[in-house]
């Protein structure tokens, strides 16, 4: 029954009726046809393949869900060997690559230490030869230091000599004049 259906149904039992009563009549009646309401048999009915449906869907979703495990098994093993061999190859690059570094490190400490060693002898002649040079400037130094020492001896002595004499001179003055005096006295 559509809307307007409805509407003079309400309207004729009111007339006959009374309208509270009409109302209660209406709100009893179902808003559609009869063959379009849902029985209890027609709910079981439903609630059972509803029921199966969702075994069904539980079922499935198990199924793939287990699928799904198998593969991601399937697929973290792959890359577990996949790491394994790249992380080998990478320790094998890397034990190459230290080992090259090993050898140029020690190809460069045995050039840097001849260069040190030659340096170092370079250093030992160089020194060697400016000590030779002021080994020898020293022993001349040391030689016309003495010349100069032997020519202030030989000054020193001179003058030694003439202060003495001088001293003696002014005794043997001293000496007279003590001698005179000792005379004029007796």
């Amino acid at each position: 029954m559509d809307d307007m259906g409805r509407f003079q149904v309400t309207k004729a039992l009111s007339e006959h009726l009374g309208s509270e009563v009409a109302e209660a009549i209406m709100v009893m009646l179902p808003p559609m046809h009869w063959d379009e309401l849902a029985t209890k048999n027609d709910l079981a009915v439903l609630g059972h393949e509803l029921r199966a449906e969702m075994t069904q869907l539980g079922s499935d979703l198990r199924t793939e869900m287990a699928e799904l495990r198998g593969e991601l098994r399937a697929d973290m093993a792959e890359l577990r060997g996949e790491l394994r061999a790249d992380m080998a190859e990478l320790r094998g690059e890397l034990r190459s690559e230290m080992a090259t570094l090993r050898q140029e490190l020690d190809s460069e400490m045995a050039t840097l230490r001849q260069e040190l060693h030659s340096e170092m002898a370079t250093l030992r002649r160089e020194l060697s030869g400016e000590m030779a040079t002021l080994h020898g400037e020293l022993r001349g130094e040391m030689a016309t230091g003495r010349v100069e020492l032997g020519g202030f001896r030989a000054e020193m002595a001179q003058a030694m000599r003439q202060q003495l004499l001088w001293f003696a001179t002014i005794v043997a003055g001293v000496n007279s004049i003590f001698v005179f005096a000792g005379r004029l006295v007796s």
